[in-house]
């Protein structure tokens, strides 16, 4: 796993601060404390009860430069489970997220345990790359996982697609294909903006992404009202496809940086990130201005990650 320079690295308590999850006085608190307990900061502060695990794991997920997933807005791929054994799986508070071909996405407790990264793809004959979690949200979904396998597995996110995607075809503007369109150029992508998309366009973004009819429509903005007419035939209009043409860039985006796996991608969406001040990445997109913070964290995430 390549790793950041130590010296580009912002530390845990910068970030916490910066974010609001902690206050200055509450920081040199736990700083003081930490030398006493022995403990390293994160925990310092858990035991301090000034910030919870899960927000911590957040922090430490911006300080890594490794993406945070709510593990909540995850479907579980039960086919998994048999790659990696239960015991060792619980022993290293690890989850199998999703698999696409022979690369293997796990969450992680620890996402900077290089050797049981190691380990695992030596025992999984895959290539690992790594998402951190909460301990808890890790534990809660591994008993979901190997506990009670029958049990319905159905979470905040929408339906999981019915079968695996193509990879998007290749070129600037390949994220016209999450909409449904043929590869174009940029004229043509261009004057199909300007002439408006048919409602089509927004099925299939729902079928790429996975996301529900009603979280698609917050991706792009556009009001279920709105969706009513364009359902009824009348095309949308350039401001709208525009916003679904958007939507449809920062999905491709993110699968970039989760190597075409559209599950995850979506729970990352989904996931408040502490890059974005706790927001949810897909909330924010729903302006311009948004997105431009949105793309900014995705190609952090892409060209400097702990786990490339």
């Amino acid at each position: 796993m390549a790793k950041q320079e130590p010296t580009t690295r912002r530390r845990l308590g910068e970030i916490l601060v910066t974010t609001g999850a902690l206050t200055p006085q509450q920081l040199a608190h736990a700083l003081a404390e930490q030398v006493s307990l022995q403990l390293p900061l994160g925990q310092t502060l858990i035991k301090l009860r000034y910030t919870t695990d899960e927000v911590m794991r957040q922090a430490l997920s911006t300080q890594l430069g490794i993406p945070y997933i709510d593990l909540r807005n995850v479907i579980i791929d039960r086919t998994l489970g048999p790659l990696i054994d239960p015991a060792y799986a619980r022993r290293h508070a690890l989850f199998p997220v999703a698999r696409v071909g022979r690369t293997l996405t796990v969450a992680m407790d620890d996402p900077t345990a290089a050797a049981v990264v190691e380990e695992l793809e030596r025992r999984t004959e895959h290539t690992v790359t790594v998402v951190t979690s909460s301990e808890q949200a890790i534990q809660q979904a591994l008993h979901r996982l190997y506990d009670h396998p029958d049990a319905a597995t159905a979470v905040r996110s929408s339906p999981t697609m019915s079968h695996p995607r193509s990879p998007l075809p290749p070129g600037p503007y390949a994220h016209g294909a999450l909409l449904g369109l043929s590869p174009l150029g940029f004229s043509e992508l261009l004057a199909a903006v300007e002439d408006g998309f048919s409602y089509g366009a927004f099925e299939e973004l729902i079928q790429q992404t996975g996301l529900s009819r009603e979280r698609a429509a917050d991706f792009a903005d556009l009001s279920l009202e709105a969706l009513s007419r364009r359902e009824r035939g009348v095309r949308f209009t350039r401001d709208e496809s525009d916003r679904l043409l958007r939507a449809a860039r920062i999905f491709s985006l993110t699968l970039d940086v989760f190597h075409g796996d559209r599950a995850v991608a979506s729970a990352w969406l989904l996931s408040e990130q502490p890059a974005l001040s706790g927001r949810v990445p897909l909330d924010l997109a729903r302006t311009d201005f948004g997105a431009r913070e949105v793309e900014i964290v995705i190609s952090r995430l892409t060209h400097d990650p702990v786990n490339a």
